[in-house]
């Protein structure tokens, strides 16, 4: 019997609590969760810092009016304005962190230094506190998709970003639970982008982390992506978790993915309301869903 016990790596004490291999395997089976999870968060990061902070960096560069004084020395925020911004960000909604970021602006902080100086490394601490285990996933999402609502608040692309912040054309984008095909959600949330909608483009996640997200954060569109039979099961858990749980209670969920190519059916087999093939008909449904005047809760 010992020799089976040891065979198995699970030896059982006197006391019938299970050996330091097992508690080993365990915690090998969370580091690997946890890396998981921290690889998704760190990309996320990685393409804020990429999309959003340097091509704003580079367009509040070159209009941004040129100071006589060293800006260097008199703008560069120090450890306690980056903690600061990046407790807002997690404590609060993203109008309290513009409006600290707002607030410095207007005290004369040229925009890039603002930019460079203080939302870029509120973006690398919450990537810091993920690994940390200071905050989690979702703390780390929701803290760095508000970071994106103050960047197109400061520096907006267009007039159609700063239109969208206010009549209701939000929209979070994500794949199913357990589906790691994210590169199609991506080229969507361009669409949705050109179309004048404020995205928040959510890594793979558990439908307890969508959920808590959509607790706290308003959206009128969700949209979900699923590629494989084996998807459904937790896609209909998730879009029931994530209905009931969002804070806007009209919330209108759609899905898309190649598993809905030639099934439209499972739209209502899954309880979403409705479905696309690609980015374009998505924002063609989610407008047609929602309208263009629907407001925050």
């Amino acid at each position: 019997m010992a020799s089976l016990q040891q065979q198995s790596g699970d030896q059982v004490g006197s006391d019938g609590s299970k050996s330091a291999n097992t508690d080993r395997s365990a915690s090998q089976e969370n580091f690997f969760e946890k890396r998981n999870l921290s690889e998704h968060a760190m990309a996320l990061l990685q393409r804020t810092i990429e999309t959003e902070i340097i091509p704003r960096l580079m367009l509040a560069h070159k209009t941004q009016q040129p100071y006589t004084h060293n800006i260097v020395q008199d703008y560069v925020e120090n450890e306690e304005d980056v903690a600061e911004l990046t407790r807002l960000v997690l404590a609060q909604d993203a109008s309290a962190a513009h409006a600290y970021v707002e607030r410095k602006r207007r005290n004369g902080a040229p925009v890039e230094v603002l930019l460079l100086n203080l939302l870029a490394p509120s973006a690398r601490r919450l990537g810091e506190m993920w690994e940390q285990d200071a905050c989690d996933f979702t703390d780390v999402t929701i803290g760095l998709s508000r970071l994106q609502q103050v960047l197109r608040k400061v520096c907006p692309r267009s007039d159609a970003e700063l239109e969208a912040l206010n009549h209701g054309k939000r929209a979070m984008l994500t794949s199913a639970p357990g589906d790691q095909h994210s590169l199609g959600i991506y080229m969507v949330e361009e669409f949705f982008r050109r179309a004048g909608w404020d995205v928040w483009c959510v890594p793979p996640a558990s439908a307890e982390d969508l959920a808590k997200i959509v607790r706290t954060e308003w959206f009128a569109i969700i949209g979900l992506s699923a590629n494989s039979d084996s998807m459904l099961e937790p896609l209909r858990k998730c879009i029931q978790a994530v209905r009931h749980a969002s804070c806007n209670q009209d919330v209108k969920i759609m899905v898309g993915g190649s598993l809905f190519v030639d099934r439209p059916d499972l739209v209502q087999v899954l309880g979403a309301d409705s479905m696309a093939v690609d980015g374009k008909q998505a924002v063609i449904q989610a407008e047609r869903l929602v309208g263009v005047t629907q407001t925050h809760c």
